[in-house]
């Protein structure tokens, strides 16, 4: 794959062959994903391809493309084959011990940022994967007082290098839900359960069920059981006139609404992601009510 008639393989070459395998494997914007894939194996941006596109490309760089290529093609995610992935103003690691962060999540943070200030707020971040919630957090509010939890080690230490090489002062800790916090109060909680039934899951596109972390993304009870058990145990850790943001299922707002029925939250609203979809829902505590 290296040469072509004797010659280096170019750019524009390369993007066509790839790009037509891929797409005979089943994805998606294969041409795109050709040339981010290529881009990262050359070290450049995707759109510095095209101002040299009949640039020869290096025998070394062709064989970790090569090698990409096929990771996809068995419809590995671009995550995982790359190992990062851009989040906001952050470069986060990945592997297949953690979710992989979703654009519709950024878009939905960016909405909360911008409508809440947590300066100096104590900010917990539940079943947190990547760590990209509780980090965002703290890279945008810098005296937040944050702390990121998930019941996975593996997932916890994914989160636990991504706060180191991103220089990001959170604090780390093991548990399942609300189990790290003890007696302790929270401002503002964000919580990604799993919420997919075992029935959805079957359904799903092969990057996600063949390569993320299935107990991150399955629950019981139709998709609802976390959300059950998150509305018993909440109230006993919060502050008055907290905000916990809970990303839901595409379908789930009415069933997570009746579940958090309870007079303890004073307020309820959604955050829709760029779909127009209600992505979190919002709810604010009261123990006055």
């Amino acid at each position: 794959m290296a040469k072509c008639g004797g010659r280096l393989k170019t750019i524009r070459t390369l993007v066509e062959l790839s790009s037509d395998y891929l797409l005979k494997k089943g994805v998606e914007s294969s041409r795109r994903e050709a040339e981010d894939l290529l881009a990262f194996c050359m070290g450049v941006k995707r759109l510095d391809l095209y101002l040299d596109y009949d640039r020869p490309v290096e025998p070394r760089e062709v064989d970790v493309f090569r090698s990409f290529i096929e990771k996809r093609s068995k419809r590995m995610p671009f995550a995982y084959i790359t190992k990062e992935v851009s989040f906001f103003d952050l470069t986060l690691q990945v592997n297949e011990d953690v979710l992989i962060p979703r654009s519709e999540t950024e878009v939905c943070l960016d909405q909360i940022f911008k409508a809440y200030d947590f300066s100096k707020k104590t900010v917990w971040d539940i079943a947190t994967g990547s760590g990209c919630i509780g980090l965002s957090c703290k890279s945008r509010f810098p005296s937040a007082q944050v702390v990121l939890s998930d019941i996975c080690p593996k997932a916890l230490q994914v989160a636990e290098n991504n706060k180191e090489s991103n220089a990001l002062n959170v604090e780390c800790r093991l548990g399942d839900l609300l189990e790290p916090f003890h007696s302790e109060l929270a401002d503002v909680v964000f919580v990604n359960p799993p919420y997919i039934s075992e029935q959805d899951f079957s359904k799903l596109e092969p990057e996600v069920k063949c390569y993320e972390p299935k107990k991150a993304l399955v629950a019981d009870g139709e998709g609802l059981a976390f959300y059950k058990e998150l509305a018993l145990q909440l109230p006993m850790f919060l502050r008055q006139n907290a905000h916990v943001f809970l990303e839901i299922g595409f379908d789930q707002k009415e069933s997570v609404r009746d579940i958090f029925s309870s007079r303890c939250w004073k307020s309820m609203s959604y955050v829709k992601d760029f779909g127009g979809v209600d992505r979190f829902i919002s709810l604010e505590f009261s123990q006055n009510l």
